[in-house]
């Protein structure tokens, strides 16, 4: 497997990051710790500083949000087409940012939980990579320099909790994370040469200019494997996309 994945990746016209095998027992990573653009990756730490909101009781999962008309931004996701005022459940906005990258949902988050907590929350779990400096669809930040980055290292981690028993999170908030990542309707990347069937991703994709990510935990016959998988530099986003589909076909075939 592994002199498979090294010529995909002398191949690929960008660089990538990367994480694969067993949470426990990590069978080939690259650049791990190298920032990318994180693109929607972001939106995993968003997510998770909700549910850690929820679990200490300062926010209610079933809180309303109406839509405001000021707040919707283009790019991914539906809820820039529909009525303003329209009522949404936190957990409605955390499954539109998750399933559908809705972009929308991602900035009524953040600004619903503090930018500056989603950062703490980072720090505090050790992200140290990991960086949450704009929304999505910012412009203005974007002409200040400021974006967000990840790395192969924290996005894995974070991602190897939701299957630990711990209390970093609330049993019920990591299922139920889960559950949301294993609804993903983006599956072009990695999962895009598997055949109809196949074992259950619990993932997010992202991307940006000359950007492709895609991340998550597959669940196969040998238990739970990550596959953490960040491309940037790219000569063409393409390039990103056809990388993952040839890694995620590599793999497929080795866990199958």
């Amino acid at each position: 497997m592994n002199q498979k994945i090294v010529a995909l990746i002398d191949s690929l016209k960008g660089q990538a990051g990367l994480i694969i095998g067993d949470p426990q027992n990590i069978e080939f990573s690259y650049q791990e710790n190298r920032p990318f653009p994180a693109a929607s990756i972001i939106k995993l730490y968003v997510l998770w500083e909700l549910y850690r909101q929820v679990d200490e009781g300062s926010k209610k999962i079933d809180e309303i949000i109406l839509l405001p008309e000021k707040s919707k931004v283009g790019g991914f996701g539906v809820l820039s087409n529909l009525r303003e005022h329209l009522p949404l459940t936190l957990r409605d906005l955390g499954v539109l940012m998750i399933i559908v990258s809705d972009n929308t949902a991602t900035n009524l988050l953040i600004d619903h939980l503090g930018i500056t907590n989603i950062q703490k929350t980072a720090i505090q779990m050790g992200w140290s990579g990991t960086t949450i400096a704009r929304k999505m669809f910012d412009e203005h930040a974007q002409k200040l320099g400021l974006e967000n980055y990840t790395t192969a290292t924290d996005t894995a981690n974070l991602l190897t909790r939701l299957l630990k028993k711990s209390d970093d999170l609330s049993q019920a908030a990591k299922e139920d994370f889960l559950h949301i990542l294993i609804n993903q309707k983006f599956n072009n990347k990695l999962p895009g040469r598997w055949p109809r069937g196949s074992a259950l991703f619990a993932h997010k994709t992202g991307e940006i200019n000359y950007n492709e990510h895609d991340a998550g935990i597959l669940f196969t016959p040998q238990g739970p494997k990550l596959i953490v998988a960040l491309t940037g530099e790219l000569q063409e986003n393409w390039h990103g996309v056809l990388f993952q589909n040839e890694l995620g076909e590599v793999l497929a075939n080795f866990w199958k």
